[in-house]
């Protein structure tokens, strides 16, 4: 499945005009998120609050499956430096996320393993 970084501010702005004409209540929620949700003991509130934080929002993934379907993993830095991540696709209207969960891991150490892999700055 090809993957692509966006980390450009003027390209995640773009999809965050997007996110911002859905509530998250009025997304629809992929039986895989309340799974995931389960799974990795997140707080559905904690994704519900960063949700329209789009000022946090400092990468985004890219993903397109082997069906040609196109999904986007959204990282939300945190003030403690861990970061939340929210998987959504644009296929539905309104748009479905996929997946979120709460990473407790520093999100520039991360940031700058992802630059190794996709050659993006890891530096912001």
């Amino acid at each position: 499945m090809p993957e692509y970084i966006i980390d450009k501010k003027e390209e995640i702005n773009k999809l965050i005009d997007r996110l911002k004409l859905f509530s998250f209540n009025a997304l629809i929620k992929h039986p895989h998120y309340e799974y995931s949700l389960l799974e990795k003991n997140t707080d559905e509130e904690m994704i519900k609050e960063t949700y329209d934080e789009f000022d946090l929002i400092k990468l985004i993934k890219k993903r397109i499956s082997p069906n040609g379907k196109v999904s986007y993993d959204l990282f939300y830095e945190l003030d403690d430096n861990t970061f939340v991540v929210i998987a959504i696709s644009f296929q539905t209207s309104p748009p479905t996320i996929i997946n979120a969960f709460h990473a407790k891991r520093d999100f520039k150490k991360f940031r700058k393993s992802l630059s190794k892999n996709y050659r993006i700055n890891p530096i912001f």
